[in-house]
């Protein structure tokens, strides 16, 4: 990893000069405005199992003013081989703090414990007996999220000694808040980037997973406690929105200098581009100036030009994806009114919504079945078209043979003024014939109607809802000089599915013949063997 110029250390004034020569592990912690929660922080460190003799705490207080420096100091004092206090003046955030606390450590293991947070009382000597059984360079622990904090429970969902990486799960944890071993970070010279105002610690644990040459996860233990402050006072809920791009595109370089193009890179980006950047435009996004969102959208611009591929892009959902188009084709006008739309319906706006279907002349004398539909959200850079034609699929129980595949229908019609469209099907696409052009039986039976369109570069299928009011009727109509029927039905989904079957000369005489036998019998039966006084339903004789 390249370092930047190495630059004069700062004289650092310690409250203790006795240190523990060879402890196991050197708990690093930052420290800044934290000062009621020192306490828990500082009582989870001396209820650790391993013992305190072998451990080595040192605490940089990052220029706070609600007494966190003195309270350090205070504890260093009363814990003089334990607990090294650096106090510095001004604040230099939490990468600066970390490297300054690097230079002293001395254990053998590094574990980064943040002030807000807290461990179980078991967590070290856990955490260093796997390290030291496997040989392992890494060791993650369980975290639990604690007032709320949400926690990506995937990647110690179970116990591995030995875990691959790149990895689905892993990349998903980014925080230091494991074992490194103190070798692989001083030989390496990992340290964290200064220059990031937040995520300054992802691209330093991503440069430490390609690295490592074991990775171990423990699932059987809750290790690691994280607060989320009530007061929203951690670092990432309170940083700017193109302070945290700084920090995902310092993520993308690190992956891309470890990894070719292919899945691998793409693994580890997607947490970088659908997880963080897409998330990015939200709520927080609306709360900024034009100028700003202008400007956010131009700086995340280039990187999804060079990263966005189309796996990344088919694991997005409709949500992700819509707005990483946005920010990538510069439709800043089109994601404020996506957001906005998100945000007040709780949901992203369908490409089409289909709101009726009639039957209509079509070609010659054969009918047509027409769809008609809108756009929910109206956005010129976001247009969902039809894509050249209407879908219809055939339903389970069609007489459809092996690879009888779909029937298409060229569509007719094209946009109105109210961005509406019209599709139109013609029945005869759907007849069913012993032979369809391609020499293979064509299917017979139910079909279901689907709208087939291209919203933002994605094919989307959509439902055609069976109309209600006013509702379709069933169909009659003649092709090559025999009569057919099509008959609306609702299928399992609710959407419109289309019965379409020859009609047969016999059967409906038949049908016929029946029905008016039956009106006879109706009108017959009601006077044959009636009396006056005589109730229907007793014998004579009974009471």
């Amino acid at each position: 990893m390249p370092q930047p110029e190495p630059q004069p250390e700062p004289q650092i004034q310690t409250q203790t000069q006795t240190q523990i020569p060879a402890p196991d592990v050197t708990v690093i912690t930052p420290v800044h405005n934290t000062r009621q929660y020192l306490d828990a922080w500082f009582g989870s460190i001396l209820a650790q199992s391993i013992g305190v003799d072998r451990l080595q705490v040192v605490a940089v207080d990052d220029g706070s003013d609600d007494g966190s420096a003195a309270e350090l100091r205070r504890l260093a004092e009363l814990h003089p081989t334990l607990l090294t206090a650096v106090p510095l003046d001004t604040r230099r955030g939490p990468a600066h703090a970390r490297n300054t606390a690097l230079r002293l450590a001395l254990g053998r293991y590094l574990f980064f414990l943040d002030s807000d947070d807290r461990i179980g009382p078991e967590a070290l000597a856990r955490l260093v007996a796997a390290a030291d059984e496997h040989g392992s360079d890494l060791v993650l622990g369980r975290v639990v999220g604690v007032n709320g904090r949400w926690v990506p429970v995937g990647a110690c969902r179970r116990t591995d000694p030995d875990v691959r990486f790149p990895d689905t799960e892993l990349v998903w944890s980014l925080t230091p808040s494991k074992l490194f071993r103190h070798a692989l970070v001083r030989e390496r010279r990992l340290r964290f980037r200064e220059e990031l105002p937040v995520y300054s610690d992802g691209p330093f644990v991503l440069e430490a997973y390609f690295l490592a040459r074991r990775i171990s996860v423990l699932a059987d233990y809750d290790y690691y406690y994280l607060v989320a402050r009530p007061d929203a006072g951690n670092i990432t809920y309170s940083s700017r929105l193109v302070d945290r791009l700084s920090g995902i595109a310092a993520g993308v370089e690190v992956t891309v200098r470890h990894t070719a193009p292919g899945p691998d890179r793409d693994l580890v980006n997607d947490r970088h581009l659908r997880g963080d950047l897409a998330n990015l435009f939200r709520a927080e996004f609306l709360e900024l100036s034009r100028a700003e969102q202008e400007r956010l959208c131009a700086e995340a611009r280039p990187l999804l030009a060079a990263h966005l591929t189309d796996r990344i892009r088919a694991r997005c959902t409709e949500a992700q994806r819509l707005r990483l188009h946005c920010v990538a084709h510069g439709l800043v006008e089109e994601l404020i009114a996506l957001v906005g739309y998100e945000l007040r319906h709780e949901r992203t706006p369908g490409a089409l919504a289909v709101t009726g279907a009639a039957w209509v002349p079509g070609p010659g004398r054969a009918p047509s079945l027409e769809l008609r539909a809108t756009q929910p959200l109206r956005l010129p850079g976001l247009r969902a078209a039809p894509v050249a034609h209407a879908l219809a699929e055939p339903r389970t129980g069609s007489t459809a043979g092996p690879g009888a595949g779909h029937a298409f229908a060229g569509a007719d019609g094209g946009e109105s003024e109210e961005w509406g469209y019209r599709v139109r099907i013609p029945l005869t696409a759907l007849v069913p014939l012993p032979r369809s052009p391609s020499g293979t039986p064509r299917p017979q039976g139910h079909w279901a109607v689907r709208l087939d369109t291209d919203y933002a570069g994605r094919r989307t299928a959509i439902p055609v809802p069976l109309p209600a009011d006013p509702a379709l009727p069933p169909l009659r109509w003649w092709h090559h000089g025999r009569p057919y029927r099509a008959t609306p039905l609702r299928g399992a989904d609710g959407g419109l599915v289309l019965a379409i079957a020859p009609i047969r000369v016999r059967r409906v005489l038949w049908l016929r013949a029946a029905r008016a036998l039956r009106a006879l019998w109706a009108l017959w039966l009601p006077g044959r063997g009636r009396r006056p006084g005589r109730r229907p339903g007793r014998r004579p004789g009974r009471r």
